[in-house]
Formats: structure tokens, sequence, C-alpha cells
């Protein structure tokens, strides 16, 4: 019992005495412990606003846009979209509405532009000037449809070459593939074919001899675009039956034409 209570005694002079006087010699104030910040609470403060930066990124923002096939209808692009949880509806909804702006600003659907011009017949190059007159060129190219995607997207086209001095007119029809130069320059490449009323064979020195009904024919456009609808263009067309059909006298035209765009 009395060690017991000198223990007491000595603990409760270290406890009541011995701070205050250290405190006291070193200008120790408890209370700066106290009101100071843990040194670690930084981490849990940045811990706290950590997740708010994760889900600010949105699985959308991250996700590869998904391709729309043009042949799909607009209840089985839902459908797909739901189950694969590519796009949210409003996104799907969005794209489906841009597709059909595009189809509703072609004519009908289909026609994308007409073409309209005047050339003059058979002067060369590549063959002997022997027709004569005026061509009055019609063109209509049509919206290129989805199976010819893998061809660069070539547009079909159909045309006349209506004669003026009742020699050689011709109807045709192809593809015509197109490139931009700079901003408002553009080239035509068209390949395709074409039936004519004129000569197959004959000994008259101003007809020309072109051996079968149905000729091969290709085209180039050198255009300028006058602003978003309209264009002028300068084009060389060819028609011939490549020596398939014995007597190949091939007729070119050049001329001028103009062109609006829906």
């Amino acid at each position: 019992m009395l060690i017991n209570s000198k223990f007491q005694f000595y603990l409760i002079i270290l406890i009541f005495f011995i701070p205050p006087a250290f405190a006291g010699s070193k200008g120790y104030d408890i209370k700066i412990l106290l009101d100071n910040t843990h040194p670690f609470s930084f981490q849990s403060d940045q811990e706290n606003s950590f997740p708010p930066l994760m889900t600010a990124v949105s699985a959308q923002q991250i996700r590869p846009p998904a391709r729309v096939p043009n042949n799909l209808s607009i209840k089985k692009f839902r459908r797909r979209l739901a189950a694969s949880k590519i796009l949210p509806k409003q996104t799907a909804d969005a794209i489906l509405l841009n597709r059909q702006n595009q189809k509703r600003m072609a004519l009908w659907g289909s026609i994308s532009e007409l073409r309209a011009g005047l050339s003059a017949h058979d002067v060369g190059p590549f063959s002997r000037k022997e027709e004569s007159g005026k061509d009055v060129n019609l063109e209509v190219l049509f919206v290129s449809p989805e199976f010819l995607r893998k061809l660069k997207k070539p547009k079909p086209h159909l045309g006349v070459n209506i004669n003026t001095a009742n020699d050689t007119n011709q109807a045709y029809a192809g593809l015509t593939w197109e490139w931009p130069i700079g901003k408002n320059w553009f080239f035509d490449v068209s390949l395709g074919g074409a039936i004519h009323d004129g000569k197959k064979k004959t000994n008259r020195i101003d007809r020309k001899e072109l051996g079968c009904r149905v000729l091969f024919r290709e085209s180039l456009d050198l255009g300028y675009k006058l602003s978003s609808q309209h264009t002028v263009s300068v084009y060389l067309d060819h028609i011939s039956n490549a020596k398939l059909c014995g007597s190949n006298e091939s007729i070119e035209t050049v001329g001028l034409r103009f062109g609006y765009r829906f």
C-alpha cells in the first residue's frame, strides 16, 4: 500500500508539473498542435475529389463512333443500339435525322445534279472531223447508291447529245467520279456506254462510220463552283467501239455546260 501510494504521488507530479515546466521554457503551446491541420489530411481530400473527376468522363466520350448503315431501318437501328449500348437514343435519332435530311436535299430523293450545255460536234482530237453542227447536251446525275461505296462512291448518270445538223445523236449512261481541286474547282471522269442513231457503215464522206450501234463512252470535266449549287465546266466526251466492230471512226465533242446541284 505504501509503494502504491508513493507511485501514485510521483505519477501525479509527472503529469501536472513537468509538462508545464518544459512548455514554459521552450514556449510550447498545445493549442498549436490542436489548431493545425493534420499533415496527411490532403490525401483524404484528394481521395474524395478523385471519383468525381473520373465520373466526369462519360462512356460516350471514350467509345468510338458507330457507322450507320444506310439500308438499316429506323426501328432496326434503334433496336441494335439498345442491344449493343453503342450510343444513347438521342445520338441515334440525330444520326438518323441527318441521313434523312441528306436524302431530302436530293431531288425526289435520288437526283443530285442537272447539267445542260452546248458543244462542238465531231471536233477531235482523236479522230478526223467529218460531221457538222452543234450538240445540245443534257445530263442527270444521281445520288451514289450504297453498293457503289467500294468503288469510291461514283454517281450514276444519264444523258443525251442532240445534234443540230441531223447528224449523229446519242443517249448515254454510266458512272461519274468527282475529285475536288482546292476550294472551288473540281475534276470529273466518267465511264459508260452510248447508243446512237448514226451510220454503222457508210460511203459518205460527211458521216462517221461507227461500226456498232452501242459504243463505249468516256468523258472528262474540269469545273468551277460558282456557288454551293451552281457550277460551270468545260467537258470532252468520246464514243467508239474499241475496234470490236470493224470500222471504228470515233466521235468527240468539246463544250461548255452549267450544272445545278440539289
